[in-house]
This record gives structure tokens, C-alpha cells and sequence, in this order.
């Protein structure tokens, strides 16, 4: 029996050197952006992500000593908020990745809408209260659904300073839970 042999196909044809390459991206410099052209240059990228999403969104900006805020003023929909601050988690991510590209001696960029983190943040802490009380009451652990590292952190920071008290976290990425376990009485 005969076998047939089938040759690779061609390899595509390189550019011709009159083709138009595609435009540059935006870059900017690794090193040498002051403090305001850091928080312009975050609002710019911010300001240029709700255009494509069809959002006609003002954003504002707080500078402080650790970090940048923008303030995004929505319509109250929720949409840019999503589940848990989900959302807004991964805007924050995409802005901080793109203006910190070198890595180097930058600011934490916040982003945040309609006080959104703040009010998080309260309802976290009034949370670890209730649990935390529940726990000394029960003298058994208690086990908080999935959170994610900032809202883990808070849990921590509301009850460190309870000595009837120890948290620890258990598990792995976002599968990550915090436990509120009663303090050893030794």
C-alpha cells in the first residue's frame, strides 16, 4: 500500500515594508511620573475603560500621602459595583496594572463609587462585632463565607485587639475563609 506523504502548509507571507503597522499603544514613561501625573494618567485609563463600557460616569480624584482615589459618580445601578464589589475590585486591578507598570515606588490606586468601600468596610466590621460576640458567648468557632484578602483583612484588623478573640484564614485563593475562634484561656 502506497502512503502519501502531505506537506505542511505555506508559512504566511511577512508584511511588505508599505503595510501600515498597527498604531502604538499608549505607553508611558517606567520612571519619572510626579504624583499628578500619576493620578491623571490613573483617571485618564479609568475615564477611557467606562467610554468603552458605554458609561458616561464623571470620575474624581483624592491624592493622599499612600494612595489615589477615584471617585467614580455612577447612575446608582449597581452595575459597577457587581456582586461582593466584584467589579470594582477588577477596575482597580486594571488601572493599578496599568499606570504601575514598572512595579517601582508607587501609590495604591483605590477605586470607588458611590462610597461603596467605606460602607463595605462598616458592614464588615459590624459583622465581626456580631460574630465575635457569638463566639464568647458560645465559646465555639465560627467560619465566614469566601472573602477576598482586603475584606479578610479588615475581619482581622476589627478583632485584633479582642483577647477573647484569635482569627486565622483557611484555605487557598479565593476560596480563602476566615475562622473566629475563642482565645485560649492557659
Amino acid at each position: 500500500a502506497a502512503t502519501a506523504k502531505i506537506s505542511p502548509a505555506p508559512k504566511a507571507a511577512k508584511k511588505s515594508a508599505g503595510s501600515s503597522p498597527k498604531p502604538p499603544a499608549a505607553t508611558l514613561p517606567e520612571k519619572g511620573l510626579s504624583e499628578g501625573e500619576t493620578a491623571d494618567r490613573a483617571k485618564t485609563i479609568l475615564e477611557g475603560i467606562l467610554a468603552h463600557m458605554n458609561l458616561d460616569c464623571p470620575v474624581t480624584t483624592l491624592e493622599t500621602e499612600d494612595k489615589i482615589v477615584l471617585n467614580i459618580t455612577g447612575n446608582g445601578d449597581g452595575l459597577l459595583i457587581g456582586r461582593r464589589g466584584q467589579n470594582l475590585d477588577a477596575l482597580q486591578y486594571i488601572v493599578n496594572k496599568a499606570v504601575h507598570k514598572s512595579g517601582n515606588g508607587r501609590k495604591m490606586i483605590i477605586v470607588d463609587t458611590e462610597s461603596y468601600r467605606q460602607r463595605r468596610e462598616e458592614s464588615l466590621t459590624e459583622l465581626a462585632a456580631k460574630v465575635g460576640e457569638k463566639v464568647k458567648k458560645t465559646k465555639k468557632a465560627v467560619t465566614l463565607n469566601y472573602l477576598n484578602a482586603h475584606n479578610r483583612r479588615i475581619i482581622h484588623m476589627a478583632l485584633q485587639d479582642d483577647l477573647g478573640l484569635t482569627t486565622k484564614s483557611r484555605g487557598e485563593g479565593e476560596y480563602r475563609k476566615i475562622i473566629i475562634v475563642p482565645a485560649n484561656k492557659d
